[in-house]
């Protein structure tokens, strides 16, 4: 028997009947890697069949219930693959899964999740045909490439993308150091600002959407602690523009997937300047979703399939907000305090 089947009591998540705004195939069946199924006028391969997931805890858990409600929506028989380690065995992200392949203890060299040979050879080891990154661990060009080398199709965007997107404000003698590129961009101070995100989402046959705006200003140590959707501090036509920029930023780059274009804002003056892209899906997606309906799960796997987002996301409605919570020692510095476990 399964872990999965072991497991059956996970949340329990309403499935629409359809996914908002995706072409998908009414009667597809994961089949061979040589069949296709036409969603508008592009042939695309089925889904994969064989997912790894490049996480832990909750993102890991919100990727199987995902991949299960696909599989129970769709027909499909996509299995997720667990990388974990040996003391993560008993885990719940691991007993929920499919299957899981254990990561090789690197001792002292650092963790495994981070040794893309490591990951590598555990993606063979799990016959996987895709992996999900999940919040952010492996996100980055060159383990993506490493996909591709072993026809493991990343789920995220494509590694060019990622580096024409990449953050581009840095000093000079920085910039020199470790781009050997003295080229950097002046931008004008912003006191008083507020960061804002813009959530897009794009397909590989041009078409991107701007589903969210999140206003993540309240932040400590670099750390958001508040985030909000939509934002208090704009109006709807400056929601508007802000769509329409970070829409046309990940067209022109060519983007595919999920992630965040990001700003900030100055009130007083109305200016926004731009900070950059985190090409990932951010734990702030949440609030987003909330406001939409959307999945954008399952909407990454979709995407990463071939499939077409069609027409224009769905309308924002009411107002989501998500807090992080961290256990601390308030007499101490704030210092790390989980307590007493009972």
């Amino acid at each position: 028997m399964s872990p999965a089947a072991m497991n059956p009591r996970i949340p329990s998540v309403p499935v629409p009947a359809r996914m908002p705004g995706v072409e998908v195939p009414t009667s597809a069946v994961v089949g061979g890697h040589g069949a296709g199924i036409r969603t508008g006028a592009v042939d695309v391969p089925h889904l994969f069949s064989r997912i790894a997931v490049i996480d832990r805890g909750e993102p890991a858990v919100r990727l199987i219930l995902a991949v299960r409600e696909l599989n129970a929506e769709f027909g499909y028989g996509i299995k997720v693959i667990a990388l974990h380690t040996e003391a993560e065995r008993g885990a719940l992200f691991v007993r929920l899964a499919d299957e899981g392949v254990r990561l090789r203890d690197k001792g002292d060299l650092g963790s495994p999740y981070l040794d893309h040979a490591e990951l590598e050879r555990a993606m063979i080891a799990g016959k996987v045909d895709a992996c999900w990154p999940g919040g952010g661990v492996v996100s980055d060009a060159g383990f993506a490439e490493l996909c591709d080398r072993n026809g493991v199709r990343f789920i995220g965007p494509q590694p060019e993308a990622m580096r024409r997107l990449r953050d581009v404000v840095r000093t000079q003698s920085d910039a020199q150091k470790a781009f050997n590129d003295p080229v950097i961009f002046m931008e004008k101070l912003v006191q008083w600002g507020r960061h804002i995100e813009v959530q897009v989402l794009a397909d590989n046959h041009g078409n991107a959407w701007a589903p969210g705006i999140q206003d993540c200003s309240i932040q400590r140590r670099n750390q958001k602690l508040i985030q909000e959707s939509g934002s208090p501090a704009l109006t709807a036509e400056q929601e508007a523009e802000l769509r329409r920029g970070a829409v046309a930023l990940v067209k022109e780059a060519g983007y595919r997937g999920a992630g965040t274009v990001e700003f900030l804002y100055q009130p007083q003056e109305k200016l926004f300047a731009f900070l950059g892209v985190n090409t990932r899906l951010q734990v702030e997606h949440p609030i987003t979703e909330a406001t939409t309906g959307l999945d954008l799960v399952k909407l990454q796997i979709m995407v990463a399939n071939g499939h077409r987002l069609e027409g224009d996301p769905p309308p924002n409605f009411g107002y989501a907000i998500e807090a992080r919570l961290n256990a601390e020692d308030a007499e101490n510095g704030f210092a790390p305090s989980p307590g007493n476990a009972a």
